[in-house]
């Protein structure tokens, strides 16, 4: 250590020995992003791209139809539906999985699947069809997070 370290220590002390990061960063999820909603969606399409092109091979052969096989049918907002075979005890999160995997490319957004009738937003996605009540034959919906409108109960729902 030279003498003017020495001396710079002794009158400042350590605090100028190292000094806290201060650039700009971005961390996924970050509320403080300064991002334009265009750039945020420009992200997320490129996350859900990837993500997509991750499930190559998972669905490449369709599950024969028996009688433990549960037909789902999905409905994408550009009319274009898709259909597959789960098994009861498939998860939800294979049902998104595959709803992301036949999605146009030029199409991909966050989205939510849910029912008509009953009207039903699966965002559970860690539980079973049959714990979630998706019986063969269900028509789920792809709707877009961006989308999605908040209705209040009605006073008979209470």
């Amino acid at each position: 250590m030279c003498i003017r370290d020495r001396y710079q220590r002794r009158v400042h002390g350590d605090e100028n020995k190292f000094k806290a990061f201060s650039g700009k960063g971005i961390s996924l999820g970050d509320a403080g992003q300064q991002n334009t909603g265009q750039q945020q969606g420009n992200d997320d399409s490129e996350i859900l791209l990837a993500i997509k092109y991750s499930l190559q091979g998972r669905f490449d052969t369709k599950p024969e139809e028996s009688d433990g096989t549960i037909v789902l049918n999905i409905r994408y907002p550009n009319g274009k539906a898709a259909s597959w075979n789960f098994f009861a005890d498939d998860l939800v999160q294979d049902v998104y999985d595959f709803a992301l995997y036949s999605m146009d490319d030029s199409q991909l957004k966050e989205f939510v699947l849910s029912s008509n009738f009953p009207k039903k937003n699966y965002e559970d996605k860690n539980i079973t069809l049959e714990a979630a009540d998706i019986s063969s034959y269900s028509t789920l919906m792809v709707q877009y997070k961006c989308c999605l409108l908040y209705t209040s109960p009605s006073p008979r729902d209470s």
